[in-house]
């Protein structure tokens, strides 16, 4: 898997490079297995893992910007979201472009989950995200775990810069 960002921010960008040319690192993918189970699914770790490994999608990492007052409101917490209607496209909010590149590479990965879950699985639907507002329960969902170990393992195993996510990563369908 590829990330594409062509924008202006260095640390989008950085993130965007270490998560393509570390997507096949064997310490990776061992993070990965060691996660679960997951809140919000039935499905197992070793399944999600399988569906990421082998879906053969780039991604595509673009700028939002609300305008409108109620699109404010509603991404206020929103750090990045994916839609049905972009395949492989993931929207990062503008307002977070001050996160730490492990904070980046964690929202890249955790979108990248979302991604699998609707489009390279087989099932068309979303079987392992989290609840918008659910509280700490979202927080051991299967995107927000698998995106933090990616985050951790950029960090060089410390958690320290990452923190408890308070914000949310969407999904929204068109």
């Amino acid at each position: 898997m590829e990330v594409f960002y062509d924008n202006d921010d260095a640390g989008l960008k950085e993130a965007a490079l270490w998560v393509s040319d570390n997507w096949n690192n064997d310490a990776l993918w061992d993070e990965f297995l060691s996660l679960g189970p997951f809140t919000h699914t039935e499905v197992n770790v070793e399944e999600i893992v399988g569906y990421m490994r082998s879906c053969p999608n780039n991604i595509e990492v673009q700028h939002f910007t609300p305008t409108t007052q109620r699109d404010k409101k509603k991404y206020k917490k929103t750090v990045a979201y994916v839609t049905s209607g972009s395949p492989f496209k993931v929207f990062y909010h503008t307002k977070f472009l001050n996160r730490t590149v492990s904070q980046k590479v964690d929202t890249i990965v955790h979108e990248f989950v979302h991604l699998v879950d609707l489009f390279c699985d087989g099932s068309g639907s979303w079987d392992y995200g989290h609840e918008r507002f659910l509280g700490g329960s979202r927080l051991k969902s299967a995107p927000y775990m698998i995106g933090r170990a990616a985050g951790r393992v950029h960090n060089g195993g410390r958690k320290r810069g990452l923190g408890r996510q308070i914000l949310y990563c969407g999904t929204e369908e068109v």
